[in-house]
């Protein structure tokens, strides 16, 4: 794994509250030039924590460590789960070198197959304060999956469809409880409160699944399903 040097200054003092696991979300400058930064702890997408590398080369085999496989370390990939997170870049970052704990590749979403990982022990993700403040809380309290499943099928973008609405093939009236209430189904089924972010992923070719019925879409050849749902408590 590679050992990838960084000089980046925290631009703030972290306030790392109980037993260092949370998350400060503070207002540096005045006026409307300030930046809004937010301190993720162990960072982590689908229970996994994220990796110190955005991606890897798969076709070099699993468990090399030649540095080569490793692509996107430490910035590329701290700035990719900012923006995921919904703010504009990473301010700071602190690696947590040669792990034991599953890691995930966020470009390939994809396990690290290596014995040993690096990850992010801390990401400070910033945005500019005129901006809307992303709907996140610390990972304490919420989790993210990206192309959400149920069964091992992605989850339709709605919970249910109605084969008995007449009118046109594949008539929108006929599909039930979208967006919200579907993401809200689905993280009740893996034991939190509500979807607080999430994100369509329109027309892709995928099957997909209603969550409440435990149905496959075949209303459509094309169907829009979750990019990614933030479950909190």
């Amino acid at each position: 794994m590679p050992r990838l040097a960084h000089s980046f200054t925290f631009a703030l003092a972290l306030n790392l509250a109980i037993a260092g696991t949370v998350q400060a979300q503070t207002l540096r400058g005045a006026g409307n030039k300030g930046t809004a930064t937010y301190t993720f702890n162990q960072p982590r997408i689908n229970r996994a924590r994220v990796d110190w590398c955005h991606g890897y080369d798969f076709g070099m085999g699993p468990g090399t460590d030649y540095p080569a496989a490793f692509k996107g370390c430490g910035e590329e990939a701290a700035n990719a789960f900012c923006k995921m997170s919904g703010y504009e870049k990473a301010e700071s970052y602190e690696k947590d070198a040669g792990i034991t704990d599953v890691t995930i590749y966020l470009q390939q979403m994809k396990l690290n197959p290596n014995p040993t990982r690096d990850a992010f022990k801390v990401i400070v993700c910033s945005r500019s304060d005129n901006n809307p403040p992303p709907a996140v809380l610390p990972p304490a309290v919420s989790e993210t999956w990206r192309y959400p499943r149920v069964s091992g099928i992605r989850m339709d973008w709605c919970s249910a469809y109605d084969g008995r609405v007449g009118g046109p093939p594949n008539n929108p009236d006929a599909y039930l409880a979208c967006g919200q209430s579907a993401a809200d189904s689905f993280c009740r089924s893996v034991g939190y409160q509500s979807a607080g972010r999430f994100e369509k992923d329109e027309q892709i070719e995928d099957e997909t699944i209603f969550i409440a019925q435990s149905a496959l879409n075949t209303h459509s050849p094309k169907r829009d399903a979750f990019l990614y749902i933030t479950c909190v408590k």
